[in-house]
């Protein structure tokens, strides 16, 4: 039984009591306290004197003043903190990603294609996805509804269609090359409306209308992000699909159902409930061309093509069959006007669908946090705050006190000097708190310093003086000195950047361990390895919205595939694979590129040059390693560039890197020495003789023999050419690592010809060749890549991330055969975009010659001779047993 209401007044409210200044933690007086108690507990037997006069006291108020001031600022708001000089923050760089960006997910059903389209194109009124009758699984047509318009805008529009499915295209799946206009299935409303109030009558009838040829045409409702959050809707209920520019889209008038029927009554409450001039609709229905009477329902659409209502103004449609009454006396409405009138509304329709989208941006950036840029200030020393007898601050002792009294006023500096210390470096922390976060500073620095020794600011009137009066005799060196030998050392900054990024990644879910870098990154040194893992995990978290959102988008094979390393174009899987295994390189390219570039040839076998013994290789030096200039330590770390080359090398400078070390263009490279040079402990340095000659010698572990490759002057000498040779063979390695995915579906036959050859194009789709099947190719000649144990890995990352309906195959392949391949898939490629031109275009590629270009492709997707019958399983290589011996 619930209690009286009595009961319920006379309790006391139910509150949370405001903390007061003085219970704060940081706040003077609980700071004091404790100082106090800790006096009392470590020296009470010795100092019994806590009182105000006591000039120990004096210096722990006065540490307690300045720790609040520290305390004040880190209790800022956190957007206050973030926010920089230009008023501003920097959301991308810090990796937090507002809830329009993070919320949509792609495209990934045929629901989310409709909304999708809808929203991308213009004139588009309705569309529909199905799979096609007799083509291979996730081939698909598109089934087209467009707004009225001369042939060369329908066409324009239909082109643009197309374009905007390959554009995020899933992974397996594609559409058919035409697009297949809708039938307008013409009908006619006949309706007896009665009206009040001062309206006109051609301004209802009008509207009228218009609000049910909207409705007939199955035209999707576009609502704004307003409207929906005053429905109560939260933000990832709103933003449950795919990303829209011109408002969300919802199921209403079964604009999403293929199978959805028109129900009369429904559109007569919708009228009713649109148009508030509307008293009663005392009777309403529609007649189809070919002059059946609708009273209940009939289907949207249907083979016959789509629902399309006649309305004056935008058809030839003359007689008004749509009666107004007001006080049951019928209205008379003049033809022109109201489809002048008609038009407006329309025009007013279409200006309002392209305000939607200003609009939608404008509440979307109302949404994000903005802040106040607190400028931090140069720090104020303490010892300015001390009564004039201590001798401190910016006057120091006065001119009549003796030696004694300044030295003592100098070591109680000093002594200060080491609790100020850690205050304006707890400062400085502060106010670096978006540095701190960010993934645009450098890997080498997570802590930041407020040295006491530099110039403070001038005071007029004033001499000049550091930080700190009189720290210039107390520390040795500059501050630059002193942070570089003191300091820096004291920054783990590797794993705390760690740390920091994975705290980032986990606020998107993602756990990013790195097991292929980390497993055989032997090669490389521990700097190296902490390098390429702190770039690639930055990388993966700059790319992280993208990479879940797409993960399972194919790439639009009507753009470009290979390009520069800013092509977004590749698929989603390919790029999160690259990006997991360790690759520097995760964009779509050819991956004997960078080799064919520099005139080099990949050959198998023994190095060319003389063997040594392993006792007079490892009698030598090892080589020291080369570490990255210290003036790039606070840049972008985010590069495609070793540490060892001190990331200012580009792909280009392999010639000049080889050359150097005796590598000429045209000579043939030993895959032998491509692995082999890359590893950081494999170069010794052997005198040869008095005159300071040495032997450069390289460790040949796959053959446990050493090899002395060049005998230089001096040791400076090979030592150059040792770090020039593995720099040049860290980028070509770098360079040749990736992988290519290729789907079956889009290597299809556009126009099939009978063929009795078991390898034919239809004996392949008979075969379910083209169904739901992808390849994965990757090079097999790498320092990484050709270890068996990491071709397990690899092909165990992309099955755990492939898509579950996909049947996906992985090959490895050697420089040959990936030459090969790599130019049969440009030509195709390049046939592939060029057929996706208009007809006209003088680059139209016809779909015979894709079909030719995909015949010769798909002979090295064949692990095996063709036959129908291991065409319905292919195997799967794996690790092929590859020997460079022959």
């Amino acid at each position: 039984m619930n209690a009286p209401l009595s009961a319920h007044l006379a309790a006391p409210p139910t509150t949370i009591r405001r903390v007061g200044k003085a219970q704060r933690p940081a706040s003077f007086e609980r700071l004091r306290a404790q100082g106090i108690t800790l006096l009392q507990k470590t020296s009470g037997a010795t100092w019994t004197d806590h009182n105000l006069h006591d000039p120990g006291i004096t210096i722990l108020e006065a540490l307690c003043y300045a720790l609040t001031e520290t305390a004040f600022r880190s209790e800022f708001p956190v957007e206050d903190l973030l926010t920089g000089t230009d008023g501003r923050i920097d959301f991308e760089a810090l990796s937090l990603h507002p809830p329009h960006s993070a919320l949509p997910c792609g495209a990934t059903t045929a629901v989310d294609q409709v909304r999708r389209l809808l929203d991308r194109v213009d004139g588009l009124d309705d569309v529909r996805l199905s799979r096609a009758p007799g083509g291979p699984a996730g081939l698909l047509t598109m089934w087209l509804k467009l707004a009225d318009g001369e042939p060369a805008v329908q066409a324009g529009r239909t082109r643009a269609a197309l374009a905007a499915y390959r554009s995020e295209r899933g992974l397996g799946e594609d559409i058919e090359p035409h697009a297949e206009p809708a039938t307008h299935l013409d009908c006619v409303l006949h309706a007896d409306i009665e009206i009040f109030g001062p309206h006109e009558g051609a301004e209802v009838l009008a509207d009228v209308y218009h609000q049910a040829a909207a409705y007939v045409d199955g035209s999707a409702r576009r609502r704004s992000r307003r409207e929906l959050r005053a429905q109560g809707l939260s933000l990832d209920a709103i933003y449950d699909g795919p990303l829209v520019q011109r408002g969300f889209i919802t199921a209403a008038s079964g604009a999403l159902d293929p199978q959805a029927k028109l129900y009369v009554g429904d559109l007569a409450r919708h009228l009713k409930d649109s148009i508030p001039a509307i008293k009663d609709i005392h009777s309403l229905w529609l007649q189809t061309a070919s002059g059946q009477v609708v009273t209940d329902s009939l289907a949207w659409r249907g083979p016959e093509g789509a629902l399309c209502l006649r309305v004056p103004g935008r058809s030839n449609e003359q007689a008004l069959h749509v009666k107004l009454r007001r006080r049951s006396q019928p209205i008379s409405v003049d033809p022109d006007e109201l489809r002048h009138r008609v038009r407006d509304l329309q025009a007013a329709d279409r200006a309002r669908r392209r305000l939607q989208q200003a609009a939608l941006a404008q509440e979307e950036q109302a949404d994000l946090p903005r802040g106040r840029h607190r400028p931090a200030g140069a720090y104020r020393s303490i010892q300015h705050d001390f009564p004039a007898i201590y001798g401190l601050g910016r006057h120091g002792a006065p001119p009549s006190a003796g030696p004694q009294r300044v030295a003592r006023a100098r070591q109680l500096r000093a002594y200060l000097m080491l609790f100020e210390q850690v205050i304006a470096n707890s400062r400085a922390q502060t106010d670096h708190l978006a540095e701190l976060f960010s993934g645009a500073v450098g890997r080498h620095k997570t802590y930041w310093w407020d040295h006491l020794n530099q110039l403070a600011p001038h005071v007029p009137g004033e001499p000049d003086s550091t930080v700190v009066p009189g720290a210039e005799d107390l520390m040795v060196g500059t501050p630059a000195h002193i942070e570089s030998a003191v300091l820096a050392p004291m920054d783990r900054a590797a794993t705390r950047r760690h740390h920091l990024l994975d705290h980032l990644l986990a606020l998107h879910g993602e756990d990013f361990t790195q097991n292929a870098v980390r497993l055989y990154g032997g090669h490389l040194d521990a700097s190296e390895l902490d390098a390429l893992l702190l770039d690639n995990k930055l990388a993966f978290l700059n790319d992280v919205v993208l990479l879940s959102r797409y993960r399972a988008r194919g790439h639009d094979y009507s753009q470009p595939l290979w390009g520069s390393r800013h092509n977004p174009n590749f698929s989603g899987l390919a790029r999160r694979v690259c990006l997991m295994l360790g690759f520097r390189h995760h964009h779509a390219r050819a991956l004997t590129a960078t080799l064919t570039r520099n005139q080099l040839t990949l050959v198998g076998g023994a190095l060319a040059v003389q063997a040594l013994s392993a006792a007079t290789a490892e009698a030598g030096d090892a080589l020291q390693a080369q570490r990255p200039d210290s003036s790039s330590n606070d840049s972008n770390s985010n590069s495609n560039s070793n540490s060892s080359n001190s990331g200012s090398r580009t792909e280009a400078d392999c010639r000049e890197l080889l050359a150097a070390a005796g590598l000429r263009p045209g000579a043939p490279l030993s895959r032998r020495l491509l692995r082999a040079g890359a590893a950081h402990d494999g170069y010794r340095l052997v005198a040869r003789g008095a005159g300071g000659a040495t032997t450069l010698a390289l460790h040949d572990a796959e053959a446990s023999q050493w090899w002395a490759l060049h005998t230089y002057a001096s040791r400076a000498e090979a030592a150059a050419a040792a770090h020039a040779l593995r720099a040049a063979l860290l980028k070509l390695g770098d360079a040749c690592e990736g992988l290519h995915l290729v789907e079956h579906l889009l290597l299809r036959p556009l126009c099939p010809a009978a063929g009795a050859a078991p390898s034919s194009p239809s004996a392949l789709q008979r075969s379910g060749f083209f169904d739901l099947r992808l390849t994965a190719l990757l090079p097999n000649w790498t320092v990484r890549t050709h270890q068996h144990g990491f071709q397990l890995l690899a092909e165990e990352t992309l099955h755990i991330n492939c898509p579950a309906h996909l049947d996906l195959a992985v090959r490895w392949l050697d420089f040959d055969a990936m030459c090969e391949f790599e130019a049969a898939y440009g030509l195709w490629q390049k046939a592939r975009l060029n057929h996706c031109r208009p007809p006209d275009d003088a680059e139209f590629v016809a779909a015979s010659a894709v079909d030719a270009a995909a015949s010769s492709l798909i002979k090295h997707l064949l692990p095996t001779v063709f036959t129908e019958a291991n065409a319905a399983a292919p195997s799967n290589p794996g690790y092929d047993g590859f020997e460079e011996d022959g």
